[in-house]
């Protein structure tokens, strides 16, 4: 018996290996949903979808090294191939409609937050509320906080808050810094879109106007040629008024909206980028604390969703 148990074992931790990988959380892009010092198991797939959260190689990588090599992001899929995805006002709109957020998905945001008379104690905004990035504002009795919607609710009922406020960039600024960066797209963080995720096999028409979106995906994921002469598009040293996309892509955002490096900033995420989505948590260090209670111990074996 003990015999025939072996191979099985031997099999199960070969299908392990191969299908499983662990990673370690690096930023807090997706506090609380996935926090920093998080260590959580990948299933290696390419077959995701929309709200999974995802492992992949981070695209914008311009150092002309292999995928592999790239840097590894974790960020939610909001939007599938095929998908128009906007930003109004910090609600995110998957095909014009609300994006409904999955059970056990913490999404955050800046606050302004003011008081009066005492001001607020970090210890306990850390410890009771679980509220880990903010500090000070420009002014005495103000704090910029980043919060869930349940904190946020649990400090406005504070007697000495006086006011908690939403930093939302407004409609038709343009940021530099924001994907394509191009003035003609005037969008921002909090105000984007829209913008149709390319799907595998799908043509679209290409002009001068629309390039800055595509270029990345014709040139660099997709290996052409792109040259602009005289005004006129040439893919492969001819001229071009369409293209037809190889690859499906993806739109990957982090639940920290307001603190997260996403394709708000770089773009979309080509299929050959992914490494899989992740599963559970099976081990959670708090840099913060001391002894035994550096382990977060109720995150330990929590599936991530």
């Amino acid at each position: 018996m003990k015999k025939a148990i072996i191979p099985i074992i031997i099999l199960i931790i070969c299908i392990f290996y191969l299908l499983i990988n662990s990673y370690q959380m690096p930023t807090s892009s997706m506090e609380k949903t996935l926090m920093i010092g998080d260590c959580f198991y990948c299933l290696k797939t390419k077959n995701i979808n929309r709200d999974d959260c995802i492992i992949f190689h981070w695209p914008a990588d311009r150092e002309g090294i292999s995928v592999d090599k790239k840097e590894i992001y974790i960020k939610r899929c909001v939007g599938a191939p095929g998908d128009v995805i906007e930003v109004l006002d910090g609600q995110v709109m998957v095909n014009n409609s609300s994006h409904k957020e999955p059970e056990g998905m913490k999404t955050q945001w800046h606050y302004n937050v003011t008081t009066k008379g005492r001001g607020l104690n970090h210890d306990v905004l850390r410890k009771r509320y679980d509220i880990t990035e903010g500090g000070y504002g420009r002014n005495q009795n103000e704090y910029n906080l980043t919060l869930t919607n349940e904190s946020r609710d649990a400090i406005s009922k504070f007697p000495n808050v006086t006011a908690v406020k939403k930093r939302t960039e407004k409609a038709d600024v343009y940021a530099e810094y924001i994907f394509p960066h191009d003035k003609n797209y005037k969008w921002n963080v909090d105000n984007y879109g829209p913008i149709t995720i390319p799907t595998v096999g799908a043509t679209i028409n290409i002009t001068t106007e629309n390039l800055s979106i595509y270029k990345d995906i014709i040139e660099r994921y997709e290996n052409n040629k792109l040259e602009v002469v005289a005004g006129e598009i040439y893919i492969n040293d001819k001229v071009a008024t369409t293209y037809t996309f190889a690859m499906n892509y993806y739109w990957m955002m982090g639940d920290n909206r307001h603190n997260s490096a996403d394709s708000r900033f770089w773009g979309f995420v080509p299929e050959n980028h992914i490494l899989g989505k992740a599963l559970f948590v099976w081990m959670s260090w708090d840099k913060n604390a001391e002894g035994l209670n550096k382990v977060r111990w109720k995150r330990l074996f929590r599936s991530v969703k």
